[in-house]
């Protein structure tokens, strides 16, 4: 489970959540002792200036959690996306009616827990062959920039890629869709588009690392990176000790 504290990151995926008029779990802090009963909204607007900002969410339903959410002013948030669970605490700032419905006005939250459900076995690349790849970001103003990293590990479904930590690196953000190229052995180009997913700052010092999904893989390229896979499982086998 990766846990986001950057702002900027916070702010892209609620508004993902947003456009994708996702349904929020809400559970609300001080609630009556016994089972957890489970509320449910839905992301209406989100105010932001690029480093702060507030959500606006609907009315809780059934509506005995408006009385609740009010009294504590607590909430915490639950909802799971393209396979990733997703989850934030954060707090009541005011509330309003709008034609008989209420609705509330919270505190970005300060940080996010992102937990990407893996739907593919995973490898890494041998040390002694480093598998390197270079990102471009295409940014708003017709610019772009280029990142040189090196893939931490793979599977049919995407990369995660070690890069160094820089003032260009704060720039990318989940949803992000970059171009990748890297050359798998022993000479087999491959150019596509990743969908960046996740961000966070890897054990190694001036590092972070990214995780990107594959966006809209050609069936082709699809089987050259799985015979890429194979070949490192085996590679993998064969150096297990006899009895692993």
């Amino acid at each position: 489970m990766d846990k986001i504290t950057n702002t900027a990151q916070i702010i892209g995926i609620l508004k993902k959540i947003h456009k994708r008029r996702a349904t929020l779990n809400i559970s609300v802090a001080g609630a009556p002792p016994g089972p957890e009963k489970p509320y449910s909204s839905a992301i209406l607007e989100i105010k932001s200036d690029g480093t702060r900002g507030h959500i606006i969410i609907d009315e809780l339903t059934p509506k005995e959690g408006h009385d609740l959410l009010l009294k504590t002013g607590k909430l915490k948030a639950r909802l799971q996306l393209d396979g990733i669970k997703i989850s934030f605490a954060t707090t009541l700032e005011s509330s309003g009616n709008d034609a008989g419905i209420a609705f509330y006005t919270l505190a970005l939250p300060q940080e996010m827990d992102y937990m990407e459900q893996r739907a593919h076995h995973r490898v890494r690349p041998s040390l002694a062959k480093p598998l390197t790849v270079d990102l471009t970001h295409a940014l708003i103003d017709n610019g772009e920039t280029v990142f040189h990293g090196e893939v931490y590990d793979l599977s049919a479904g995407g990369l995660s890629i070690k890069l160094k930590s820089d003032p260009l690196t704060t720039t990318l953000k989940p949803t992000d869709i970059l171009t990748g190229s890297f050359t798998l052995p022993p000479k087999e180009e491959i150019i596509c588009k990743l969908e960046v997913r996740s961000i966070h700052a890897a054990n190694q010092q001036n590092l972070i690392r990214i995780g990107v999904r594959f966006n809209n893989l050609p069936s082709i390229v699809q089987k050259l990176i799985q015979r890429y896979i194979i070949t490192l499982e085996r590679e993998q086998i064969k150096k297990m000790p006899h009895g692993t």
